[in-house]
């Protein structure tokens, strides 16, 4: 997964790798798949209950997509012990 210093990326630092200005909007649409330093991810399209978590990467050890928000939490759960990230 993408960090910095140890630390995930936050927002001003993710949006340039994903091609938007660091203090940028995501377009309404969102956008399909696209791969990052190895990490894929998608943006689902704005709703008016989804204002947040619209940004989703695939997790490497189980395959699913997860809002990048809740990355730190996903990959504490029990199915990830022993998957080592930085391998990848």
């Amino acid at each position: 997964m993408l960090k910095h210093n140890g630390d995930y990326l936050h927002a001003y630092q993710l949006l340039p790798k994903l091609g938007f200005s660091p203090g940028g909007h995501l377009p309404p649409e969102g956008f399909p798949e696209r791969l990052v330093e190895g990490v894929q991810f998608r943006c689902l399209p704005a709703t008016p209950g989804r204002r947040k978590h619209r940004i989703e990467y695939r997790c490497a050890a189980c395959g699913r997509w997860i809002p990048y928000g809740r990355a730190g939490q996903h990959v504490l759960g029990r199915d990830h012990k022993g998957y080592s990230y930085e391998a990848r």
